[in-house]
């Protein structure tokens, strides 16, 4: 009696489990117990075992709702994209260089530090006249007076996509502030000569999705442990993407390996999580597409 106590302790979603009793829960304790039946075991450990390794195969088998991956490749994809080569992969250098407006900003952003490196502000961004010129060669002279009829640019948060391709520049280590002034990395350079821009976009694309905080665009709450799944996840399905509607988002399964993350996430008063921030994602998603792919 006191052994089948203890089993009992060991299954999800049980009262003696410390595991809260969620549906998922009671879904995996049921499999458990059906694999239990007419089992017999002298040991606790032997128990363990048999139960590791039914979760073991119930983790490897492919689900609908992932879209035919398995919990254990969708664990993967989610937590580890950069480095799951079998099942997601991020060349090191591209085929081509890509025309993405990140790499036409970083352009512009390594020619104007050249050899001799660029002063910044006292506040440590980019000088207002290189943001003025930079903006006119990335609008052209139409787009630019359209841009600034409200407003000039004066500082470096007048031009936002030159301001996050600076500090995606940055956590990517292709520029730091050297003796006070921007100067371009040795591996910078090293990528520039080996592969050209078709070396760097890779670096500024990782580092935007695992190091950028997408929240700092929209002021909405820090959700940074959604932000390499989601992208990575997107990833694998691009359709997901390119539709770029929310309700879609809503009704297909694109959320189904994130059920979890919701309960991480503040909930207010009259909306659970996920109405309440997967609205948010698409938005993020579409921002980063229009740096990297438009």
């Amino acid at each position: 009696m006191r052994q089948r106590q203890e089993i009992q302790a060991l299954l999800p979603g049980s009262k003696e489990s410390s595991t809260s009793s969620s549906h998922g829960a009671a879904s995996i304790s049921e499999t458990l117990r059906k694999a239990l039946e007419g089992q017999q075991f002298n040991t606790l450990e032997e128990v363990q075992a048999f139960l590791g390794q039914v979760i073991q195969q119930k983790n490897r088998q492919p689900l609908d709702e992932f879209h035919g991956l398995s919990p254990e490749q969708m664990h993967r994809i989610l937590d580890f994209p950069f480095t799951s080569p079998g099942l997601v992969r991020f060349p090191e250098v591209l085929d081509a260089i890509p025309a993405a407006p990140i790499l036409s900003l970083f352009e512009l952003l390594a020619n104007a530090i050249g050899e001799q490196g660029l002063k910044p502000t006292a506040k440590g961004n980019l000088p207002r006249n290189f943001c003025r010129e930079a903006a006119l060669a990335y609008w052209g002279e139409q787009q630019y007076q359209e841009n600034t009829r409200f407003g000039g640019i004066n500082r470096e948060e007048d031009f936002t996509d030159l301001q996050v391709t600076r500090l995606v520049a940055e956590l990517a280590g292709l520029i730091r502030k050297h003796k006070g002034r921007f100067i371009l990395s040795r591996d910078c350079r090293r990528l520039l000569v080996d592969g050209g821009m078709s070396a760097i976009y890779p670096r500024l694309f990782r580092a935007h999705v695992e190091e950028f905080n997408w929240a700092c665009r929209d002021r909405y709450p820090d959700l940074r442990f959604m932000q390499v799944p989601s992208c990575s996840h997107s990833t694998y399905l691009p359709a997901m993407v390119t539709l770029g509607s929310h309700r879609y988002f809503m009704k297909t399964p694109f959320w189904a390996p994130f059920r979890g993350c919701w309960m991480k996430c503040h909930r207010a008063r009259y909306f659970p999580p996920m109405k309440q921030y997967a609205p948010l994602i698409p938005g993020a998603l579409w921002c980063t597409s229009q740096a990297f792919w438009a």
